[in-house]
């Protein structure tokens, strides 16, 4: 399956799992296991996570 690419400014402040997932060159169980682990920050909101524009900017960055 090809994604389409989408750059990080087509988002608002708060990203989904799948927005990461679109945005990244990883796998939604990839994108998924770094949000629950804890190395992207994010807030859990009953079952599912909210990623902060500025916490995966700030993994980007410490990734890079």
């Amino acid at each position: 399956m090809v994604k389409n690419v989408k750059h990080l400014d087509d988002f608002g402040d708060a990203l989904s799992v799948r927005d990461c997932y679109e945005l990244l060159p990883l796998g939604m169980n990839a994108v998924r296991k770094l949000v629950a682990d804890g190395t992207i920050k994010s807030l859990r909101v009953g079952n599912k996570y909210v990623i902060p524009k500025s916490a995966l900017i700030e993994w980007l960055g410490a990734t890079a």
